[in-house]
């Protein structure tokens, strides 16, 4: 017992220094450049916090120029997220890596800049660095760790686009170089959590086929069309191009190495439900992609054509206090997949999420979720077949990977987010065909809005 409280400390304290030294040198630099501003504090911010650090936005308005820009159409918008691991028990190692990505980018409404009405042109900018402890001593796991982590450590343009409002505003067309899973399949309040397996997509989704999230860009062409309140039909049609994921692809907008076309689509209904009006969200939606795939039964053989389907609710089902965002939030979601290419067969989430627990912390939250992955029947058969004739090759191969993650978000500021927590993988090496001991991992992420 005393060892493990010895181990404990040490893991604490190793993992908050690496996450917070590039917090600190990020708070420092942004507090050199506002400290001398005035800005008004939201209701709720502690009177001792020095004028800068009660804006919702910690470089503040940069001596009015923020607001010059805003009423001329152009929202500028900057974020950095540090989030760490450390395994302490199971995996195939213990240590702890950080992972880093700050995002920088721009909204501007055209008709305020350039007298077109109903247009607006969007960029955005992404900056990846540090390491993974699920590449380290987790195996590599598809539940990783960090969800910050992958698809190159380096520079990456996340948006460069224009869309236009149409037929009184029931139309929306948009097109250019953007990520396919900010308009399909997202639900950004599970990126409350640290684990990929929860923010902001089911992992089924850029597993099984070419489908693309943050920070990864593709051309393509989007179309929403709003029919009444409430209802959201879309479908688009992007390149599938995994090698966009490459770190030497980041800043790359062109069709090169493109292996076909993705085409997702999706119904969104929100709800407000009871005498409270408490949200909801409910979306159903799928996609085709013509790649090839190689055969999970026979990997020297493949297949053109890819297809995947989805069903993901949120809904509030508590208001701790009327008038307030305070409440409890619940999450499902469930994949089904290609049964003939898809490495992930299926896909299970369940989780919550209470928003302002205490009334003196309305900001703060607590959230607790579990996810499940499941291997595909086929890719385990012919894997385990292969194990026969292998030396120590004698084990069963596990049919899932699962991740489970609670943990604590406290708003120290109104730019400023800590969030502590704790996670479990169960059986990391389900995907690399590998026995691995499960993980028991201590995460922590930083969140800074500028």
């Amino acid at each position: 017992m005393v060892f493990f409280r010895i181990r404990a400390v040490r893991v604490l304290r190793s993992l908050l220094l690496r996450d917070f030294r590039s917090a600190l040198f990020v708070l420092l630099l942004s507090s050199a450049v506002v400290c001398a501003q005035q800005t008004s504090a939201p209701t709720g911010v502690p009177g001792f916090y020095p004028q800068w650090l009660r804006s919702s936005q910690l470089s503040g308005d940069w001596g009015g120029v923020r607001t010059h820009l805003k009423e001329h159409g152009v929202l500028v918008n900057a974020r950095y997220i540090t989030e760490s691991g450390t395994v302490y028990a199971g995996g195939s190692g213990a240590g702890t890596a950080s992972a880093d990505d700050l995002a920088l980018g721009f909204d501007a409404d055209l008709k305020t800049l350039a007298h077109w009405d109903g247009a607006h042109f969007h960029f955005g900018f992404s900056r990846r660095h540090g390491g993974s402890i699920s590449k380290d001593d987790l195996a590599n796991n598809i539940l990783a760790v960090q969800e910050d982590y992958g698809a190159g450590e380096t520079n990456h343009i996340t948006e460069l686009s224009v869309d236009q409002n149409l037929l009184h505003d029931h139309w929306n067309v948009k097109a250019g170089a953007f990520i396919m899973g900010n308009d399909f399949a997202r639900n950004s309040t599970l990126c409350d959590f640290q684990n990929l397996g929860f923010c902001a997509h089911t992992e089924s989704l850029p597993v099984n086929a070419a489908w693309a999230d943050w920070p990864t860009a593709e051309l393509g062409v989007r179309v929403r069309y709003f029919p009444h309140p409430g209802w959201i039909f879309g479908i688009a049609a992007f390149e599938a191009n995994a090698a966009n994921k490459k770190a030497r692809n980041g800043l790359n907008l062109t069709l090169e190495e493109a292996t076909g076309v993705v085409i997702p689509v999706e119904i969104f209904r929100t709800v407000n439900v009871g005498k409270k009006a408490l949200p909801g969200h409910y979306k159903l939606g799928g996609y085709y992609d013509s790649s090839e795939a190689a055969v999970l039964a026979n990997p020297d053989t493949k297949r053109a054509g890819r297809y995947g389907g989805y069903l993901l609710a949120d809904q509030v089902v508590w208001n701790f206090e009327p008038g307030t965002k305070r409440g409890l939030e619940l999450f499902a979601q469930y994949t089904l997949s290609d049964r003939v290419t898809a490495p992930m067969s299926d896909y299970e989430l369940l989780a919550a999420d209470a928003k302002g627990p205490f009334r003196r912390r309305p900001d703060d939250y607590i959230n607790v979720g579990c996810v499940r992955a499941g291997l595909n029947a086929a890719a385990k058969n012919y894997h385990q077949a292969k194990l026969v004739n292998t030396a120590g090759g004698d084990f069963l191969l596990s049919g899932a990977e699962s991740a489970c993650e609670v943990g604590y978000g406290v708003q120290v500021a109104p730019a400023i987010l800590i969030h502590p927590n704790f996670q479990f993988i169960g059986n990391p090496g389900t995907f690399v065909y590998e026995r691995v001991s499960n993980g028991w991992v201590f995460g922590l992420t930083t969140k800074i809005v500028f």
